[in-house]
């Protein structure tokens, strides 16, 4: 085998949708190292492993119930042989042909980076608000095409500002990052049932790594449902995560969530109605669209946050990805903040 210096680690579940799409735009990249992808499936049966198998990836199937977020993705590390691993979704596509060069550029910023991640573009198909969300987002760290380097100074200020904003310091999303294998090796993924991702980010600024954004390092990628029940699984999943990793609680009221969502999308319809080129009765539908999904998405909280206290039955219908989980946190919030 030839030497290799990246190496792109793909998880893949009945991908069907994207895959092909996805592995056209990695196979197009201009770089001037090698790179590798190394496709790790868990017993996909829509053809997606055809599609794999059409291209020149490294294949290794497992069992579905072997899969873990954080566990496989340490597998797919162990089997690399780049000493960049990057990590990217079944549906992420990258945005042009130079997304891998960036994402590897930000590792050149700082000796001490040990994590990079990129922006993520919403789909065509994207319902207008979570476009907006998502462009808002990665705002946060750049509204330009400069890249942020983000690192805790060791001082009592420094720590202070990371324990004012711990999510803004720790968020990395596994849709789009890249580690140092380096630093992989010391830290590893937690084997944790969701939000690996920002666990690992956490974890790569509290042992004194540095972290890059790299807005310029892009995929396309965003989710959209097919009924609302779906999303409130998403956000299930998503919140139950945050709180067994950090502890992480939001402030949901059951008997004020009807009327609390209301005011929200209606607060929200000014930029849909005002910042919009939609119809008249289309602007009335996403407003009505977003009324709902603030519900799903503080139903997710509250059950989510709450999830060692619902019977085993009820975590696995919560879960999009259909995981009760266990009732205990996989790691306290000390303990990721150590």
């Amino acid at each position: 085998m030839g030497q290799v210096d990246v190496s792109i680690i793909l998880l893949t579940y009945n991908g069907i949708r994207y895959i092909d799409e996805v592995l056209r735009a990695i196979y197009r990249q201009q770089t001037s190292f090698p790179f590798e992808v190394i496709a790790i499936d868990s017993g996909s049966s829509d053809g997606t492993v055809d599609v794999l198998m059409s291209y020149p990836v490294r294949f290794y199937p497992i069992d579905k119930k072997q899969f873990g977020h954080g566990k496989t993705r340490n597998y797919g590390a162990e089997l690399s042989r780049g000493q960049y691993l990057v990590f990217l979704t079944q549906d992420a596509t990258p945005a042009d042909e130079f997304w891998l060069k960036e994402m590897i550029r930000g590792f050149s910023l700082d000796p001490r980076v040990g994590c990079v991640f990129g922006k993520q573009i919403a789909r065509p198909e994207c319902d207008p608000f979570t476009r907006r969300d998502l462009m808002l987002h990665f705002e946060m760290f750049s509204k330009s095409d400069e890249p942020l380097v983000q690192y805790v100074e060791d001082t009592p200020e420094g720590r202070a500002l990371y324990h004012q904003n711990p999510l803004w310091y720790g968020f990395n999303s596994n849709v789009n990052s890249a580690l140092r294998k380096e630093a992989w090796a010391a830290i590893r993924f937690r084997d944790v049932i969701y939000t690996e991702d920002q666990v690992m980010g956490r974890d790569i600024i509290v042992n004194g790594w540095k972290k890059v954004y790299m807005p310029k390092a892009a995929v396309i990628h965003s989710h959209s449902y097919s009924s609302f029940f779906r999303y409130f699984q998403r956000f299930f999943d998503e919140l139950r995560g945050m709180h067994m990793a950090f502890g992480y609680t939001e402030d949901v009221s059951l008997a004020t969530l009807i009327p609390a969502c209301y005011r929200i999308a209606r607060a929200e319809a000014q930029f849909i109605f005002s910042e919009t080129d939609y119809r008249r009765h289309e602007k009335c539908y996403w407003v009505y669209f977003r009324w709902r999904w603030h519900i799903a998405r503080r139903l997710g909280a509250y059950f989510g946050c709450r999830h060692d206290k619902l019977p085993h039955f009820l975590r696995r219908f919560f879960s999009l990805e259909k995981n009760p989980g266990p009732t205990m946190n996989a790691c306290s919030k000390n303990e990721v903040d150590r």
